[in-house]
């Protein structure tokens, strides 16, 4: 049996097309034993809301979480958190999205390395003229990550998995 995956988003003002493309990307991962949990953080996104209800009944591992009202990013994926089910946590933004093996090479990495808690990659960016750009954490900042984890951002949300 494959460890299941449990991967967590929050949606404030994002617009449909944006969440649609970052969904779809998790519905084509290659490895298949995922569920997506989706935190609605604002109640009068109806466009997404009706999105996201569609999506929960056509498949049965995505569900959605309406807040009443905003409550913010922090807040809402503790909302998801309390939710997940999955051996592994896995975090996505509404605007971004993942290549199809994701799952699939981040499994087969932690299945090599037992010791492996966390574990997060490099990323590209695309600017709004088609430009892509390779990024990744500064070595300096992974070396020191215990040090560094609360006060800086170094893990790009898209990339993240974690052994729950």
């Amino acid at each position: 049996m494959k460890n299941l995956i449990s991967v967590i988003m929050s949606v404030y003002k994002e617009p449909v097309g944006d969440v649609a493309r970052s969904v779809e990307s998790i519905i084509l991962q290659t490895y298949d034993n995922w569920e997506l949990i989706i935190v609605l953080d604002c109640p009068q996104n109806l466009q997404v809301e009706n999105y996201v209800a569609h999506l929960s009944l056509q498949y049965r591992n995505i569900s959605y979480i309406k807040n009443e009202a905003n409550i913010g990013l922090g807040a809402s994926l503790n909302k998801a958190i309390e939710n997940v089910r999955g051996e592994y946590c896995a975090r996505m933004d509404a605007e971004d999205y993942s290549f199809a093996k994701r799952f699939e090479k981040q499994i087969a990495y932690f299945n090599k390395n037992q010791g492996v808690d966390l574990l997060f990659t490099q990323w590209q960016e695309i600017n709004s003229h088609g430009l892509i750009t390779k990024k990744e954490p500064k070595s300096v900042d992974v070396k020191n990550i215990k040090k560094n984890f609360f006060i800086k951002s170094i893990l790009l949300h898209p990339t993240l998995l974690i052994r729950s």
